[in-house]
């Protein structure tokens, strides 16, 4: 059986993990914000958490896909990898 308490004391600490990586991202250490991600969706799959907390999660992951795709850095570097690729591949 789940503890509320707990699922609420995890979906807390998730949260402020997801606020931190997406501070990161707006300070453009893309590999800073990426670490601090790869920890929280580890966690979220070993952690339990229900309810409200979950929806809250999957919104704020939404939330940061959607910057980390909007992010400079990250587009130069899907142009730089894609770009060859596309020219070889499809050429």
């Amino acid at each position: 059986m789940v503890n509320s308490a707990d699922t609420a004391d995890n979906a807390r600490r998730l949260k402020l993990e997801i606020q931190r990586a997406k501070s990161y991202l707006g300070r453009y250490e893309v590999a800073k914000s990426i670490d601090i991600m790869l920890d929280v969706l580890r966690a979220k799959a070993e952690l339990p958490v229900i309810g409200t907390d979950k929806y809250d999660l999957d919104l704020l992951l939404g939330d940061y896909c959607a910057d980390f795709n909007k992010n400079p850095r990250v587009l130069e570097f899907r142009k730089r990898l894609i770009g060859p690729f596309l020219r070889v591949h499809w050429a």
